[in-house]
């Protein structure tokens, strides 16, 4: 190794070639969300304190925002990808610029006093839905400049797990939770409009309008997938039970014909919707998958479709050999939250 000739000489430092970021927080029981960017093939998700983009055509262009005091637990783009929401263990939502360099912080609120567990953006994005674990106040619709609330998230017993605001007009906004139940709310201003309590019989992990607004899909750890009219949310029609235990995510492919969903039976599924039927399913693990195999999320991204093992590997899956991912990433995962002798 060379020596600078002159004592005083220092070596700069190396010129950086790559940002290399870490893979998503998991927790075992418990769905994770991955987001999009509306117009670019990158992925948002949530690792630690951190959010990462990252660009699924080029390993080497990853985003890393370190704006968050608490472990962040989702994040999402913008439909005009000017901007990004992204909330944390404490209940704050922070909205900051992702297209401009130095990403301003636009907003910084308080949302309740508890975890954020999902968020959603109104098509116009000046509106952000924000759910979780509020101990009271679960959810909150406010605008995405002063966060001001407009209207009123009631109608669950406990906290809710997913949300998904309709991304044509009329506007809805779909509430999924943890007491079984999927809520119904029109506006803005936001009032309840009705439930549908009476389909899933246990807790209902996701919730995700199609692209047109048309229907909308809940999932759940009843093994259930249910259909709903995106105009009225009222109950259309279920889905075959193909899965052998919780299903955690459901996503829309592009063109709103085929959704995928991904489950703790270690398997994703492609569906095709109109005739309710299994196209491919997705197998991870080979002959002897493992509990680091559950799939506890999926996202259709551009030509990518990505799913997410419990273990942080991100998949790209390969329509036409649906055992073998074309592409594993792996990396690093932040240490599991304790309180005492409790992993959180």
């Amino acid at each position: 190794m060379s020596t600078p000739s002159n004592p005083i000489e220092k070596v700069a430092p190396p010129a950086l070639k790559a940002t290399v970021g870490p893979n998503p927080t998991t927790h075992r029981g418990a769905p994770s969300v991955l987001g999009i960017h509306p117009q670019e093939p990158k992925l948002i998700y949530c690792s630690g304190k951190l959010v990462i983009v990252r660009n699924l055509d080029d390993p080497t262009d990853t985003f890393v925002y370190k704006g968050h005091n608490e472990p962040t637990t989702v994040a999402k783009f913008s439909p005009n990808g000017y901007w990004v929401a992204s909330g944390d263990v404490s209940g704050k939502v922070r909205v900051w610029s992702y297209d401009n360099p130095e990403h301003t912080l636009k907003l910084e609120i308080p949302v309740f006093a508890g975890e954020i567990k999902d968020l959603s953006w109104d098509p116009e994005s000046k509106r952000i839905v924000a759910v979780g674990d509020g101990r009271g106040v679960m959810a909150r619709v406010f605008m995405w400049d002063t966060g001001n609330s407009i209207g009123e998230i009631v109608g669950h017993q406990k906290r809710i797990l997913s949300v998904d605001y309709r991304p044509t007009r009329p506007f809805r906004i779909l509430t999924a939770s943890e007491d079984f139940n999927v809520c119904v709310y029109e506006g803005p201003p936001f009032k309840f409009k009705q439930n549908n309590n009476h389909l899933h019989s246990n807790f209902v992990n996701c919730i995700r309008y199609s692209p047109t607004g048309d229907f909308a899909i809940s999932v759940g750890s009843d093994k259930l997938m249910c259909l709903y009219d995106g105009t009225t949310g009222e109950f259309v029609d279920k889905f075959p039970i193909e899965h052998q235990a919780s299903i955690y995510s459901v996503c829309w492919s592009p063109d709103g014909t085929q959704v995928l969903t991904s489950s703790a039976d270690k398997t994703v599924l492609l569906w095709d919707v109109a005739s309710r039927q299994v196209r491919t399913k997705f197998t991870f693990g080979g002959l002897h998958p493992q509990l680091q195999d559950m799939q506890v999320a999926v996202q259709w991204c551009h030509d990518h479709i990505i799913s997410l093992s419990l273990s942080g590997d991100l998949n790209f899956l390969d329509l036409q050999n649906p055992s073998k991912p074309k592409r594993i990433v792996q990396g690093h995962q932040p240490l599991p939250r304790t309180r005492g002798n409790i992993v959180l």
